[in-house]
């Protein structure tokens, strides 16, 4: 019998339901007509630029071309946001980081410091800082409670580092 930690459990779980909904959502051509139906505007974005967004919320493979572009035409978010990675790398004040890995196209924050939490798991580092030129996916997102934005990988300086109630480090840091 194979055990599995909980976080394998919930993993498999969110990529069974990703892809069921994936499934599902019927984006490429629903008109029943046999035409091609991609480029007609649902709210502000089209049905591929939607799908290409959820896809990429789901780690599935997407059209950069359509994500990019419906990336664009997404409303603009400049409050706080949150990213969460495994580990704490004990970065020290004034130090320069990146939050992401090098030659990454998006950063994937949160308006909510609760799934980066989650995302960082214990031990693990939330890092925080002002949304601007942030762009807020979440409306097409295969989860919308993460509230999910994306932005342009930076360079970040450490201005404050504190351990918040679950034992993670939460780095506040400002866009170079």
């Amino acid at each position: 019998m194979n055990f599995y930690t909980l976080k394998d459990f919930m993993m498999l779980v969110w990529l069974v339901l990703s892809v069921c909904t994936n499934m599902a959502c019927g984006y490429a051509n629903d008109s029943g007509e046999g035409e091609d139906d991609s480029e007609v505007l649902v709210g502000e974005l089209t049905r591929d630029q939607q799908k290409a967004i959820y896809n990429f919320t789901t780690c599935l493979p997407y059209d950069k071309q359509d994500f990019a572009q419906g990336v664009a035409n997404c409303p603009s978010y400049s409050g706080t946001v949150f990213r969460g990675v495994p580990g704490d790398p004990q970065h020290k004040m004034g130090d320069k980081v990146s939050v992401i890995k090098s030659g990454t196209p998006q950063e994937s924050w949160s308006k909510s410091p609760v799934w980066p939490g989650q995302f960082a798991g214990p031990g693990g580092s939330v890092y925080q800082t002002q949304g601007c030129g942030s762009k807020d996916i979440s409306r097409y997102s295969c989860n919308p409670g993460e509230e999910e934005v994306i932005r342009q990988p930076q360079q970040y300086r450490v201005t404050q580092a504190r351990k918040n109630d679950d034992g993670q480090t939460v780095y506040t840091v400002k866009s170079e």
